[in-house]
């Protein structure tokens, strides 16, 4: 794997994933900015090396014992940050 920081942003290069139904591929994982949201928070994008116009992008959102995960496709508009502090909320006031 090859990593380098780019405009501020971490890139990792070559990572690999894999499913339990068998799909194997190799990426390229960046971290976004995460809009400080919730307790804890991050966000990064994974782009496919064999398919340049496939990706994904992930919000993973802690509050208290909860996480909560948000993910889009690349081709479509992210999700709203009011969104995913109104659910940050809701998981905060429960009892």
């Amino acid at each position: 794997m090859d990593e380098r920081a780019e405009g501020g942003r971490l890139h990792v290069q070559g990572l690999r994933g894999s499913s339990q139904r068998g799909w194997k591929e190799r990426g390229i994982l960046t971290a976004l900015p995460s809009d400080g949201i919730g307790d804890e928070s991050l966000a990064f994008s994974t782009v496919s090396t064999e398919d340049p116009g496939k990706g994904q992008a992930m919000t993973i959102v802690r509050t208290a014992g909860s996480l909560a995960v948000h993910l889009t496709s690349l081709e479509t508009d992210p999700i709203p940050a009011a969104l995913m502090q109104l659910q940050h909320e809701r998981l905060r006031d429960l009892p």
